[in-house]
């Protein structure tokens, strides 16, 4: 797993209690530096310069210029890891270290990369957003996002931080009204859309609301596409809620997109996790 998130964002948190559990996992984690990460002293075993091994069959270790030769060095080790966490810099596009897994034959042939998970301040990261585009490259690369510190935003808040004004005014595909009902069994929706600017309206059914929405864009002509993951959170801040919907779709050509979406209800922010992933194929 690659972990990524802007400085702040609670990173640290998170490894320490990756590190401090006692589920029965032997974790790898590969930080950059051990100054970081503040572990408790009772959990660790011996520390070499670059390893820390905890007594929970956990270890610690700092990359010290080349990631491949450290990922070596792990697999060399006696005993296999149940995990391998890796994390990547405050401010550092995590696509390199993603491309190491492909480029390595060794690597590629013993070690899966089973998750990119990105840690998201969600008090600050409008901010992060518009001051460098690092911390979007992160949200973009991952296929997890924790969103931390929700309890210092509104609900209002946590939806416009997913769902930004300038996307919708810019997106090819935006949403205008989405509306199902359930009948004999089967969910049927109506949808108007924009595409470009012109709408596009349509009626679909199927066994759910996304279903319905995807022969719904079959019927309006829409290039072919398939859901292939789809998770869904909802969350709460006060008197004001929110609905986040992750999705990762296939294309005709078999490229994955992946998009996210936010609004007061889980089937809104479905439809615009669909359309978010449409606007990532170009």
């Amino acid at each position: 797993m690659v972990l990524t998130g802007f400085l702040g964002a609670g990173k640290t948190t998170l490894l320490n209690r990756i590190l401090s559990g006692d589920g029965g996992r032997r974790y790898a984690v590969i930080v950059n530096e051990f100054g970081e990460i503040g572990i408790d002293g009772d959990l660790i075993v011996s520390t070499e310069e670059e390893l820390i091994e905890m007594n929970n069959g956990c270890i610690c270790c700092s990359v010290r210029g080349d990631l491949v030769r450290t990922l070596h060095q792990l697999l060399s080790r006696p005993g296999a890891f149940d995990c391998i966490v890796i994390e990547t810099t405050g401010v550092a596009n995590p696509g390199p270290v993603i491309q190491t897994f492909f480029i390595d034959h060794v690597l590629k042939a013993r070690i899966v990369l089973d998750s990119v998970t990105t840690v998201v301040d969600a008090a600050h990261i409008g901010l992060h957003l518009a001051d460098t585009p690092v911390a979007a490259e992160q949200i973009a690369f991952a296929d997890q996002i924790i969103l931390n510190k929700t309890e210092l935003v509104s609900g209002a808040e946590l939806k416009a931080m997913f769902w930004r004004e300038y996307i919708e005014r810019t997106a090819p595909w935006q949403l205008e009204r989405f509306e199902t009902e359930s009948r004999d069994g089967k969910v049927r929706c109506r949808a108007r859309l924009l595409r470009d600017g012109q709408p596009v309206e349509f009626a679909g059914e199927g066994n759910g609301p996304l279903a319905a929405l995807v022969h719904g864009f079959g019927t309006a002509g829409v290039p072919r596409f398939e859901i292939t993951d789809y998770s869904e959170h909802a969350l709460s801040a006060g008197e004001e809620a929110a609905a986040i919907a992750y999705i990762r779709i296939k294309d005709g050509n078999g490229s994955r997109h992946w998009g996210a979406g936010v609004d007061t209800n889980i089937e809104l922010a479905s439809v615009k996790a669909v359309l978010s992933a449409l606007n990532r194929t170009g």
